[in-house]
């Protein structure tokens, strides 16, 4: 059975959420949260013991992205391993 919700955004989340629509090849917000949902349950997942995922960026860069607590850099969700 399907549900609906809706969703009061500001002009910078309609935004993001047109980004994904392109950076996920969907045409739907719908299919853009269901897959960030996913995405946020395979992290939260594979989180380590510190609730942290290291991801490295096309550019090689690894990037800690935080997904509780908080950031030793005062970015509420990325950390930058140096």
């Amino acid at each position: 059975m399907s549900r609906k919700t809706m969703l009061d955004v500001n002009m910078e989340t309609e935004k993001l959420l047109e980004e994904l629509k392109k950076a996920f090849g969907v045409k739907t917000t719908a299919a853009v949260l269901k897959k960030s949902l996913e995405l946020s349950r395979f992290m939260a997942r594979n989180a380590d013991d510190t609730n942290v995922v290291v991801i490295e960026t096309k550019d090689h860069e690894r990037i800690k992205l935080l997904l509780a607590g908080k950031s030793t850099t005062g970015n509420k969700l990325l950390n930058k391993i140096q």
